[in-house]
């Protein structure tokens, strides 16, 4: 696991990566605590890759938790990653992650096949969950 002061680091990035708001809920993250996210939760693939990590403040970061994100975050997630690719992999490897694009989405891919096929809850923000049913359309 990452030491507290790489995280420190990745989150110095992505708070201007993310103009200062969370991934998720879009609000300020000036004043407010925050939490470098695994986009992909740690319980379903325990690695730190540069793509996978996002800012997110304290109440979105536990109110996601370990579960999955919506087709919406999702999509955000991918868009951000191919237009930041090259910066991302360019700052993230200099603090001793693994970044490489391709395999952060072929894991986000099998995650989510997963989801579908177990009937994962995945999380729409907020409180709310929902359960995943239907494939992920072309996505990837």
């Amino acid at each position: 696991a990452p030491s507290r002061s790489q995280l420190g680091q990745v989150a110095n990035f992505l708070i201007d990566l993310q103009e200062c708001e969370c991934f998720y809920c879009g609000k300020s993250l000036k004043n407010n605590k925050y939490a470098v996210d695994h986009f992909i939760p740690w319980s379903l693939y325990p690695a730190d890759t540069g793509h996978n990590f996002v800012l997110a403040d304290e109440k979105c970061n536990s109110q996601k938790s370990n579960y999955l994100a919506s087709e919406q975050f999702l999509n955000q997630w991918l868009e951000r990653n191919y237009l930041h690719d090259q910066l991302i992999t360019q700052e993230i490897s200099q603090l001793g992650f693994l970044t490489d694009m391709q395999r952060s989405h072929r894991v986000a891919d099998w995650a989510y096949r997963q989801a579908v096929e177990n009937e994962y809850l995945v999380w729409l923000g907020g409180k709310d969950k929902q359960i995943l049913v239907s494939p992920i359309s072309g996505v990837f």
